[in-house]
């Protein structure tokens, strides 16, 4: 706790005394919540539902939040705050009773650095969740897969914990089918069959729901992002492995490494085979990055079956390890370590400029929006801090929180002749994008007004956010709105403005 605390602390100085999530993706999980709780609307716009939501577990545990403490952000915050606290209590459920106070307190260290439990919760996003739910899974999972031959299979207990896993965010049934197929090569049709039921049932569940709302079956972000949808698996994994994925496959190296050396299993044991399987899917299926979140749950499992793995092979007979297999394993356990304590310092050290640029770029922006034209309606592809700071209608030019613009991705007609025409068509007067993005094919009838650059770094520098004039009176709008937003950053803002086909500096 005390390192959650430090990182807002350190956030909230570099912002300037106000705490903002350094991921837009945040806002949008909060004012999903709160439209819940306001007018039962499964979306980010009153009566209008959409599917922004990427785990609805976590939109209702915040709704309930918000329900109770009204409209406060914080609410994400301390939830969050509570599952890595829960994460950590079931870790240490699973270490041995035996085991000493101070290896037991090294040990949860351990897990908390490099999940990374503080910065995980400081996005105030479903991640810590999905990690202590991962951890209570895998042991139902691997206490069951142990389980004598003929043994009934995993009880409601266990399998209510799937569900709930899955319900948070859908990477859950890798887990879900690595169990059942493990069970299925044990001859168990059984378990297997109520594994995968209970998996499949949060899916099913929420794809009932959403036809009944008039959306896809799926969640947004995953019929615009996911692999298996499209059909590249392996183009994924590498891509995956490119990208830091080795952070998931060395520890499942020596998870596996180290229960061999324990009882000369090549094979692997069941926790081994659990791991390397699971792994195996979300690097094919999944994805990894967005600050070190996607993954987050499978680094915090694998370094719990890590340490659980070291310390039965001390146990039992590590003095019987011979020089070149002392060798292997500190290498191994060196090479798993460095990669993921070096995406632990970066997600740290990173997350302070982070929230600047979100408060720069998402939350201030809105707010300067609604104090200049309250009637606005604007379309734009980062919505988040948009639709929870304002009371804006909203057009997402990337489809999450905009039915109709997922709708034409899907159909591959996102160009920006039919986004032209459909932002039109759902009344948006002001447009906003990223230079680089909007400009590769602009919107028809998008005009550029004004752009904002600020100078947090070089990157950030070099892609200006650009306000564009949608409805034919709105130029006047948007130019204010830019000038109102840079006056709130410090000095950092700059305004040009675009005459004759060239930017010049706003006079």
């Amino acid at each position: 706790m005390a390192a959650i605390l430090g990182l807002v602390m350190a956030c909230t100085a570099a912002v300037g005394g106000e705490w903002v999530y350094p991921l837009d993706d945040t806002y949008i999980h909060l004012e999903l919540a709160w439209r819940l709780v306001q007018d039962g609307t499964w979306g980010i716009n009153p009566g209008a539902p959409s599917s922004a939501s990427s785990s609805p577990m976590w939109s209702l545990l915040l709704a309930a939040g918000l329900l109770l403490l009204g409209h406060d952000a914080g609410v994400a915050l301390l939830l969050a705050s509570v599952a890595a606290l829960s994460a950590l209590w079931v870790s240490d459920r699973q270490l041995p009773r035996e085991l000493g106070a101070a290896p037991r307190v090294l040990a949860l260290l351990l897990i908390t650095a490099l999940a990374p439990l503080p910065a995980m919760a400081a996005l105030g996003m479903e991640h810590c969740l999905q990690i202590a739910l991962v951890l209570a899974v895998g042991a139902a999972a691997i206490q069951d897969l142990e389980g004598p031959e003929g043994a009934a299979g995993p009880g409601p207990g266990a399998l209510a914990l799937l569900a709930a896993l899955v319900f948070t965010r859908f990477e859950g049934l890798f887990l879900g089918v690595a169990w059942a197929g493990l069970a299925l090569l044990a001859r168990r049709p059984g378990a297997a069959v109520r594994v995968g039921l209970a998996g499949l049932m949060p899916v099913v569940a929420f794809a009932a729901f959403s036809l009944a709302q008039g959306l896809p079956a799926l969640p947004a972000g995953m019929l615009m992002k996911s692999v298996p949808l499209d059909g590249h698996p392996l183009q994924n994994l590498l891509g995956n492995l490119t990208e830091g994925g080795a952070v998931l496959v060395l520890p499942s190296v020596l998870v596996w490494v180290l229960d061999a050396a324990r009882g000369g299993r090549l094979g692997g044991t069941v926790r081994a085979r659990l791991l390397a399987l699971t792994v195996a899917l979300h690097l094919g299926l999944g994805a990894v990055g967005w600050y070190y979140r996607y993954e987050a749950w499978l680094v915090a499992w694998s370094t719990l079956l890590g340490i659980q793995a070291a310390i039965d092979l001390r146990r039992r007979g590590a003095g019987r390890r011979t020089r070149a297999e002392a060798l292997l394993i500190a290498v191994l356990i060196l090479a798993a370590l460095v990669p993921t304590a070096r995406r632990t310092y970066e997600a740290h050290v990173y997350m302070p400029g982070r929230t600047v640029y979100i408060a720069d770029a998402k939350v201030r922006l809105a707010r300067a929006l609604e104090a200049t034209e309250p009637r606005a309606v604007v379309a734009l592809h980062d919505i988040g801090a948009m639709a929870w700071e304002t009371d804006l209608r909203i057009v997402d030019t990337a489809g999450l929180g905009t039915v109709e613009v997922l709708r034409l991705s899907r159909a591959r007609r996102f160009t920006g002749q039919t986004i032209g025409e459909l932002t039109r068509d759902l009344g948006a007067t002001i447009g906003f994008g990223t230079w680089a993005w909007m400009e590769s094919d602009r919107p028809v009838g998008w005009a550029p007004v004004a752009r904002l650059t600020w100078g947090l770094d070089e990157v950030r520098k070099n892609e200006p956010l650009v306000a564009y004039a949608i409805a034919p009176d709105s130029e006047a709008v948007a130019l204010e709105w830019l000038r109102r937003a840079a006056d709130q950053m410090g000095g950092r803002g700059q305004i040009e403005r675009f005459a004759d086909g060239q930017w010049r500096p706003d006079q």
